[in-house]
């Protein structure tokens, strides 16, 4: 049995739905898990500058608290609770599903069911508190598996036949070119506790044939396992550990206890340490970024710390705030952090040191918060206006890109409105000069 500590896990329910991803191994066009990137050649075309203001067509994804969707190349692929499609960017059109071959456990949400205007009062009502309790759909993660680019997913089910057996995890591969199921394991979990809740999990990072998943349940982080991509074995589990960050090998993540919050380092393969150090105040938000975790302590400023290491940037030590987001490039080589008001900097991905920065004041040539990167480009969104810049020098290369796009590909921009939780796709439009 998976003895949960309970105390250590009621310090999560803040924290459950603050762990996101920006500039996870380069957006867009490269959301990848691993330590390899797409990169833009010569043959491809050249990244957008501007987006076109109104969507080329939109996708239901259900209630949510993230994006459940993934872009990569000419395909957008969606997940929900029993499977993943993938669409055309150029026409909208559903190329390709995997279903699970296994009972979901949760219960899926469908198209008919998410148009309140067709319900009444009561029914309508009964809907939203389905939307608010329903478990949240892990976002697709693009990863290599020999060598090329693949889309994994995992969906909660039932392992034995209908609605008997164990809970158990689910875990597609998809051929990111085509959409067709590379290979697919059951990962059995014999001890979840039904009390944890609704169980749900995202592959958070993968390394050669190692895939490392975070689980939920209950809306609530309640721990981590890594499977052999090859045979769907079980590698490790543990109830008390939290997926933060990778970087190459290693995992950085919280280990929860009785007494304290630990961040370290893990072995993806063994979880074995790496590293460790104590946590000075409670953990509040951490964000993964490349090789990286924007980690904040309850009354502490942020800080960019290395998952391999725990080591902090130095380029971040003192230019960071509650307001600063941090991007990786796609091409994995400058991290750049930047907020509506503080400015801007930028960091080798590898050393950590500054590259160049950004004064916050009038003087400065843009502001804003990076939201994607694609090819030598980055999107950087304000009040304003969304503009482009070379991440490399933190030139502005173009003043109106039109939409801020959460994703960007050479063919479209993926748009996620985390009020209405509505999922759009933009094509490239002409930039205004």
């Amino acid at each position: 049995m998976w003895e949960s500590p309970r105390t250590a896990l009621a310090a999560l329910a803040a924290l459950a739905l603050t762990v996101g991803v920006a500039g996870c191994a380069g957006p867009g066009g490269t959301e990848t898990a691993d330590d390899t990137r797409d990169e833009t050649t010569a043959e491809e075309p050249a990244p957008p500058l501007a987006f076109a203001p109104e969507p080329a067509f939109e996708l239901d994804t259900g209630p949510g608290e993230d994006r459940p969707a993934v872009l990569h190349e000419q395909s957008v692929f969606v997940a929900d609770e029993g499977g993943v499609s993938v669409f055309d960017t150029a026409t909208g059109d559903r190329t390709a599903r995997a279903d699970t071959e296994h009972t979901p456990l949760n219960e899926p949400w469908t198209v008919a069911e998410a148009d309140p205007g067709q319900l009444s009062e009561a029914e309508a009502a009964e809907l939203e508190a389905r939307a608010a309790s329903r478990a949240p759909v892990g976002r697709p993660t693009v990863a290599h598996q020999d060598a090329a680019p693949a889309v994994l997913t995992a969906h909660a089910v039932r392992s034995g036949e209908g609605e008997s057996g164990p809970y158990a995890l689910e875990v597609i591969a998809l051929d990111a070119a085509d959409g067709q199921v590379l290979w697919r394991h059951l990962v059995e979990l014999p001890d979840w506790d039904t009390d944890d809740g609704a169980l749900s999990a995202t592959v958070e990072a993968v390394h050669e044939q190692t895939a490392a998943l975070r689980l939920m349940g209950d809306r609530m982080m309640t721990g981590a396992l890594a499977i052999d991509t090859r045979s769907g074995r079980t590698l490790w589990h543990d109830d008390r550990f939290v997926i933060m960050g990778a970087d190459g090998d290693t995992l950085a993540g919280v280990l929860f206890t009785e007494d304290a919050q630990v961040f370290q380092g893990i072995g993806i393969t063994d979880a074995g340490q790496r590293w460790s150090t104590t946590l000075d105040a409670p953990l509040m938000t951490t964000t993964t970024v490349g090789p990286y975790v924007n980690v904040e302590g309850q009354g502490d400023s942020p800080r960019l710390l290395r998952s391999g290491t725990g080591e902090a940037a130095p380029a971040t030590e003192d230019g960071l705030t509650e307001q600063t987001r941090c991007m990786e490039d796609a091409s994995a080589t400058v991290v750049v952090c930047a907020g509506p008001d503080e400015g801007a900097l930028a960091l080798d991905s590898s050393t950590g040191q500054q590259l160049w920065r950004l004064p916050a004041d009038t003087s400065a040539t843009w502001t804003g918060t990076p939201t994607a990167a694609y090819g030598d480009l980055m999107y950087v969104s304000s009040e304003d206006a969304t503009v482009v810049i070379d991440p490399a020098t933190g030139a502005l290369v173009h003043d109106d890109a039109g939409t801020a796009p959460d994703a960007v590909s050479s063919s479209a921009a993926l748009v996620w409105d985390e009020g209405s939780r509505n999922l759009s796709v933009h094509h490239p439009a002409d930039p205004v000069s």
